[in-house]
């Protein structure tokens, strides 16, 4: 609604409406490519099978992504 009021009248909405799908695609893809390298790093640093660490849902977020943060040098 805030959208439709705010914006000058030579806005193009049709180069916004393509956008923003893309780049919610390209964000997901970002986010399950930084997901899994870490899941592969893991496996291949601790020699335990990936299917093993595969995990799904809530569980893959709450548990990866604060290991991951713990890995990082600072």
């Amino acid at each position: 609604m805030y959208y439709g009021t705010g914006r000058q009248k030579d806005h193009k909405l049709l180069t916004i409406s393509y956008m923003i799908p893309a780049i919610n695609s390209l964000t997901s893809f970002y986010a399950s490519l930084t997901i899994f390298t870490f899941l592969g790093h893991v496996s291949t640093s601790k020699n335990i099978p990936t299917f093993e660490l595969a995990k799904s849902g809530p569980e893959l977020l709450f548990v990866v992504f604060p290991a991951l943060l713990g890995l990082l040098p600072w």
